[in-house]
Parts: structure tokens; sequence; C-alpha cells
């Protein structure tokens, strides 16, 4: 497996989505809660919330009209930043059509890479492609997939993924 397709170390994740942190909900296959179970609590009172069960539902990612994924972040970023960072959605949409037309992940990975590195990207955390469902990192895109980043920019750390089907 080569470098850039190391597993996504733990530390980069939210501790929000650490299997530890499903309190209570059944985990799936990566690991990842389903749900999330709130614990009733005591309040300033002294009564008890009861507790709150939220579901968590994935949907499509809401972008802006450059591309880049629309989140809170995003304030963060000077203009300059914000016009490089109209990289990262790009780099993982050629990446993404790259694995479709035959490339292999690894040198998918390796250009999505390179165009964030020439964007000015102050790190790259992680670009991997992970099974669909249960997220398991992939080597090959032998089926529905999701094509995974994280990079800064100046101060800001970007997230971002796009679906990937084989052709």
């Amino acid at each position: 497996m080569c470098d850039s397709c190391a597993p996504m170390p733990s530390t980069l994740r939210a501790p929000a989505f650490a299997p530890e942190a499903t309190s209570g909900s059944e985990p799936n296959p990566a690991g990842l809660p389903t749900s999330y179970e709130h614990g009733g609590r005591l309040t300033a009172e002294g009564s008890t919330v009861d507790p709150i069960i939220v579901e968590i539902v994935g949907v499509p990612t809401q972008r802006d009209a450059d591309g880049l994924a629309l989140s809170s972040r995003n304030i963060y970023l000077s203009a300059e930043e914000r016009r490089a960072a109209r990289a990262l959605p790009r780099a993982l949409g050629e990446a993404a059509q790259a694995m479709r037309e035959g490339l292999p992940v690894e040198e998918a990975v390796a250009r999505a890479r390179a165009r964030l590195d020439a964007a000015g990207f102050a790190a790259i955390d992680y670009v991997a492609l992970h099974d669909a469902e249960s997220l398991d990192r992939l080597d090959a895109l032998d089926r529905p997939a999701r094509l995974l980043a994280a990079a800064r920019i100046g101060t800001t750390r970007l997230i971002d993924n796009l679906p990937v089907d084989p052709a």
C-alpha cells in the first residue's frame, strides 16, 4: 500500500466519530455510530433531562457555486485562500474520473495530492478511497466508494468527499 493510502490516523478523526463515542448505540462495521444516544444529565435546577436519541443520516454535500463544500470553516479563509481552496473539490473530481477511467487508485491519489500541494495547501492530512458502506480503505475501485480528503490551507482545515462508482 502506498504512503498516501495509509489508514486515516484516529488522531485526525473527530472524537464524536471514534467507536468508543457511540454511547450505547450499535456501531456499524466501520466502527462509526449510526445513532448517538446522549444520557440524561442534571440541569441547573437539579432535574434530569430525558436522553436524546439522534440518527445520523448521510446527505449529499452542499456546495457553493465555485464547488467548495459549504462549511462554517469557510469564513476563516481569506479571499486568496478561498480561491486556492477550490482546488480541493477539483482535485477529488479529477481523481475520481481518472479512477473510473482505469487509473490505479495509488496514482489518482498521488495526482490529487500533487494538485493540492501546487494550489498552496499547507498540509494534506489524507486523500484516500474508502468503501461507501463499510468505510474500509480500498486499493482498487471495484465497488461503490467515497474519495475522502482533509487538508489545511492557511490555518483552516477543510474536509471533502465525493462518491466514486466503478465504470
